[in-house]
């Protein structure tokens, strides 16, 4: 059971490849193995994967959407996007902590509800989009979780963490600032906000910084 905390095929295989390290254990294949598939385990190249053990998982997730407090709109299929995913696995034998960015671009079978909630099927696209199909809270990180885990060979996904527009402010406060140093000007948006400055960010100083780079110099 899930619990909460408040693009094509070469991709996908490139990113298991990367991933295997963070949640499974390589030993070479001998015996059947067909009974080590069964028990869990993923063959490639004579060498089989076993997922490990004690091994907690948590997808953080950005949504291109404001609070929903403040925009409400508890309909069906008006979530908004997941365009930030990354997945994150704490292993606690081996003490350490692994994080894999998931391109919002990843191909991926997402579930389709209508505008009541009800499952109505399935179909291709960007898995961003498997957020979207929700209710912008507890249903859409469901669904998005769901997802990601079928992608990615049915691994598990103990926990979420889904955070707003408006958290990036919040979340860059409650870490004391980011401190960097401006390569371009926004000085259109903060005359403190000059290229070449370092400046430790306040809250609404993340945001233009984060949301509106496009706008500035190259829009690179």
């Amino acid at each position: 059971m899930i619990r909460k905390i408040s693009c094509v095929a070469a991709f996908v295989f490139v990113l298991v490849c990367i991933a295997a390290d963070a949640f499974c254990s390589a030993e070479t294949v001998n015996g059947d193995l067909n009974s080590r598939l069964n028990a869990g385990s993923i063959e490639y190249e004579g060498v089989a994967y076993r997922p490990k053990s004690r091994l907690t998982t948590i997808l953080f997730m950005g949504i291109d959407r404001w609070n929903s407090k403040t925009d409400a709109n508890t309909a069906y299929r008006s979530g908004g996007q997941a365009d930030f995913q990354m997945l994150v696995a704490l292993d606690e034998n081996a003490r350490t902590v692994t994080a894999i960015h998931i391109s919002r671009d990843l191909m991926a079978e997402i579930t389709v509800l209508n505008l009541l909630g009800e499952t109505i099927g399935t179909r291709m696209s960007q898995i961003c989009m498997a957020y979207s199909y929700g209710d912008g809270d507890q249903k859409s990180c469901e669904l998005a979780v769901k997802c990601l885990s079928e992608r990615l060979n049915g691994i598990r996904i103990d926990y979420y963490l889904a955070m707003q527009l408006d958290g990036i402010g919040a979340l860059n406060d409650a870490l004391g600032g980011v401190q960097v140093t401006l390569g371009e000007d926004f000085s259109i948006y903060d005359p403190e906000m000059t290229a070449g400055r370092m400046l430790t960010l306040t809250g609404k100083q993340a945001e233009y910084y984060l949301r509106y780079r496009y706008d500035i110099g190259d829009g690179s």
